[in-house]
């Protein structure tokens, strides 16, 4: 259907300073959720673009912005919810890409969450991430102009058949949270001043910092990732974020 925009993986949000909004019950400290992502004006990785394609150039950010360590948990995105089922569109109430999968509409404005849920990453639409976004940057304000400005100007969000999504992707610029660009997750993800040595930036190939590909598997049998764990030996899905604490 023409719908939300994008299926946002496990949402992670930029906040804008370490002061940040202080979430529902988190796996790991406030203190320590946010990443202060330096070295602004670095150079981008230059990868082998196939014919016909853009320019391989990813990572260069020319300023210096914080990024969640962990995703958003289902107890966090439950708050919003039911914080936004007074205002949500019929049509999207009972849809995953409002919901998530951890949480079930009940009926009217009713939603409830299973307690497993609670500290596991959620998968929502980008109309919903943004709107969460927007929330955020207003002090989470039970408004229904909390949810519809802020990061994101909502009445852009559409879809026009022949032309496709009319949706403002560029976060504003006094924005305090926002959906991270490619080039800032990959900065954030791959990036290191010191990759080569003292002062000698770069990128590593896996998201570890390594050039081995992290072990997939939960973190009690020497996992390093939830990506790529065969599905017939089960828990392909960590209980909670955060679980991989030595690669964190």
């Amino acid at each position: 259907m023409a719908g939300s925009r994008a299926v946002i993986s496990m949402v992670c949000l930029i906040a804008a300073a370490l002061s940040a909004d202080c979430f529902a019950q988190h796996p790991i400290p406030e203190s320590e959720r946010w990443a202060t992502i330096t070295h602004a004006g670095n150079a981008p990785y230059v990868y082998d673009a196939t014919p016909g394609a853009p320019y391989g150039l990813l990572g260069g950010v020319d300023y210096e912005f914080q990024i969640s360590r962990t995703e958003v948990t289902g107890s966090e995105w439950f708050e919003f919810v039911q914080a936004y089922a007074p205002f949500v569109e019929p049509r999207f109430a009972d849809l995953t890409l409002f919901t998530s999968y951890s949480i079930n509409w009940t009926g009217g404005q009713n939603y409830s969450m299973h307690p497993a849920a609670a500290n596991r990453g959620v998968e929502v639409g980008w109309w919903f991430a943004a709107r969460y976004a927007n929330w955020l940057h207003n002090d989470k304000a039970l408004t229904p102009e909390a949810f519809e400005n802020g990061a994101y100007d909502t009445s852009t969000f559409g879809y026009v058949e022949g032309y496709g999504y009319t949706d403002q992707v560029a976060r504003n610029p006094d924005a305090k949270y926002w959906i991270p660009t490619l080039d800032e997750w990959i900065k954030s993800a791959h990036f290191d001043p010191n990759r080569y040595g003292p002062g000698q930036p770069g990128y590593w190939t896996y998201s570890t910092s390594s050039e081995e590909q992290p072990i997939g598997g939960p973190p009690e049998l020497g996992g390093q990732t939830s990506a790529g764990y065969p599905w017939s030996q089960g828990e392909y899905s960590i209980p909670e974020v955060a679980g991989y604490r030595d690669v964190m």
